[in-house]
């Protein structure tokens, strides 16, 4: 049996979870999503859980993930998002990604997951 001060090294050790911030627009059906932190293997699963669960409660027409907090994402991450934007499709969900930094950007390109971000002519609309 693990002792309390190993299990809380052990807690203390995993990456940090991203952080959720939800901004909803009534009027407008829009649901943005703000992630800060960090999107890997260790909590990419526990992360679409909690953006399910927020979406589930709000019922958006539109859902705008801004990652521009995102310090650094992994194919798990990558692989989540896109699972996510596909489940919403299917559900009649408009969803794109908002915001990516440069190595977020190429990520994605090297994934082939592009299509996830918003246009730039679309913009205006998550703001």
């Amino acid at each position: 049996m693990i002792a309390e001060s190993e299990s809380r090294e052990l807690l203390d050790s995993l990456p940090p979870s991203p952080r959720v911030e939800v901004t909803a627009d009534p009027e407008s059906g829009q649901l943005t999503l703000s992630l800060t932190g960090e999107i890997d293997l260790a909590n990419s699963v526990a992360l679409s859980h909690q953006v399910q669960t927020i979406i589930v409660g709000q019922l958006p027409q539109h859902v705008v993930i801004d990652v521009a907090g995102v310090e650094f994402c992994d194919s798990a991450g990558i692989r989540m998002l896109t699972d996510l934007h596909d489940r919403m499709l299917e559900a009649g969900i408009t969803c794109c990604l908002h915001r990516p930094g440069p190595l977020f950007q190429w990520l994605l390109g090297s994934l082939g997951a592009l299509r996830l971000v918003d246009e730039p002519g679309d913009a205006w609309r998550h703001l």
